[in-house]
């Protein structure tokens, strides 16, 4: 009870103080509520003791050159960095989790930061207790997006590609921003969907992971590994929640459909059929997560464009944010240690001053 209590006002606290960071009157009180949404995520996840099934495959990474090796290169420099001045390992946690929330709170523009870090929290603030490499790239990946999206693209070319430093999954990100200068045709866009679509349902896509090409690549690996099994969540309401959530938004954003919002819909089908085929191959999973950011986007558009006013477009919006509030109670639940699911072990939390 105490862990989903303390989860939860992180959350509340977070929301709180993400919008008076937005809304407040004067600059000062701004920048005071963006450091105070800061610590509220920063410190619960820098105490953090053995929170996360990955947890302990980095403190092995940390004492281990060998393992480390296997790592990219950005985080192969903060191990290396904290190790020459003989930190213990949980500095790398300390040191990670403020390069996760650091980027978030400080360098995301003033219009809708409010929704921008609610839906962070909702989405991303557990799952980064996980998987740390990922997240700390996430974190540069949504900065990066949100200077794309206003306009300026070398400084979001350079926050990607530091992003890129530490984990690999965001060089699939980097042909989205060469399709941005295409228009692709909205009965186009439908068609394609529709195609991509059949071939995850009807198992046609996993010829091409069968392929010499996929099995020499880093992620070959995986096959045959026990990333490549199905997943526990591949029925049931929570994969329906899941779904539910970008489909919904998907359909509003197809009517809604301009130039303005095209790199917004390809990285949300995206997520769609990445989710989809993470039913079936765990590590798919990693995919999901990268394309989810355009949840983070898309939501907080609904909610500003002048469409927004129709009713049936603003129940959208809330019925998002209804139910990834309730996928974020579900995942305190159910994801607990040591457990046999897949699931992030979040629960119960654990810190290192007890």
């Amino acid at each position: 009870m105490g862990t989903i209590l303390l989860y939860n006002i992180i959350f509340l606290c977070g929301a709180c103080g993400a919008y008076l960071a937005e809304y407040a009157l004067t600059c000062n009180q701004r920048i005071l509520c963006r450091f105070f949404c800061f610590f509220v995520m920063f410190i619960p996840a820098a105490l953090r003791y053995d929170i996360g099934t990955d947890y302990s495959f980095y403190v092995e990474a940390y004492h281990s050159q060998y393992l480390l090796s296997g790592y990219e290169y950005g985080f192969r420099i903060i191990v290396n960095i904290l190790k020459m001045f003989s930190f213990p390992s949980q500095a790398l946690f300390v040191f990670t989790s403020f390069l996760i929330y650091a980027p978030v709170c400080f360098l995301l523009r003033r219009e809708g930061f409010f929704l921008k870090l609610v839906l962070f929290l909702l989405i991303f603030y557990l799952y980064s207790y996980n998987v740390v490499r990922n997240s700390i790239a996430l974190s540069f990946l949504l900065v990066s997006l949100d200077q794309y999206f206003c306009g300026n693209k070398l400084i979001a070319y350079l926050f990607c590609a530091f992003a890129c430093m530490f984990h690999y999954s965001i060089f699939l990100f980097i042909p989205l921003f060469f399709l941005d200068f295409i228009y692709i045709n909205r009965k186009v866009l439908v068609l394609m969907f529709m195609i991509a679509f059949y071939l995850v349902f009807t198992n046609k896509i996993f010829i091409l992971f069968s392929s010499s090409l996929f099995l020499d690549s880093k992620y070959g690996i995986y096959i045959g590994s026990v990333h490549s099994n199905e997943t526990d969540i591949g029925t049931g309401l929570g994969v329906l929640l899941y779904l539910l959530i970008p489909i919904l938004t998907l359909i509003v954003s197809i009517i809604k459909y301009d130039r303005k919002i095209k790199m917004y819909i390809y990285m949300l089908i995206l997520y769609i059929i990445s989710y989809l085929l993470a039913l079936k191959i765990q590590i798919f999973g990693r995919l999901s997560d990268l394309f989810s950011i355009s949840l983070i986007f898309l939501i907080p558009y609904i909610f500003k464009s002048l469409f927004f006013k129709m009713r049936y477009v603003k129940y959208v919006g809330y019925i998002s944010l209804m139910l990834l509030f309730l996928l974020f109670q579900a995942q305190i639940v159910t994801n607990v240690k040591n457990n046999n699911s897949g699931g992030h072990g979040i629960n119960p939390y654990e810190s290192i001053i007890y």
